[in-house]
C-alpha cells in the first residue's frame, strides 16, 4: 500500500486529464461515461470502442490504416446509438450486433 501523499497525488494526476466535448463541457479522466451518453458527441465523434476492441481491430489489420477503420467503427455505432435513443430506446446493443456492426464498418472504411 502507499502512502497517503502518493494516493493524493494519483488521484490529482488523473484530474489533471481533461479535454472538452464538442457539447462544451470539460471532461476529466477518460471520459467515456460522457462520451457514451452526449447526444452531441455521438453526432460528432461516434461512440468510444472498448480498448480490446481497439487493439483486435489493429491486430486483425497489421497496423493498416488502424485510424481510419476505428473512425468509420466508432461513427457507425453512433450513428446506430442515435437512432436508438430517437425511438426511447437506451439499453446497450447486444454483444453480437456490436462486434458485427465494428467488423462490418472496419472492412471498408470509409474516407
Amino acid at each position: 500500500m502507499g502512502s497517503y501523499e502518493t494516493e493524493l497525488a494519483r488521484k490529482s494526476a488523473w484530474r489533471k486529464i481533461h479535454t472538452t466535448c464538442p457539447c462544451g463541457r470539460e471532461v476529466y479522466g477518460n471520459g467515456k461515461s460522457h462520451q457514451r451518453n452526449c447526444h452531441t458527441h455521438l453526432q460528432v465523434n461516434g461512440w468510444p470502442l472498448d480498448d480490446q476492441m481497439v487493439q483486435a481491430v489493429i491486430d486483425e489489420y497489421h497496423g493498416r490504416d488502424p485510424v481510419a477503420r476505428i473512425r468509420a467503427a466508432e461513427m457507425e455505432l453512433g450513428r446506430i446509438y442515435l437512432e436508438r435513443r430517437a425511438r426511447g430506446d437506451k439499453t446497450s446493443l447486444p454483444w453480437k450486433q456490436y462486434r458485427d456492426t465494428v467488423w462490418a464498418a472496419t472492412e471498408n472504411p470509409t474516407p
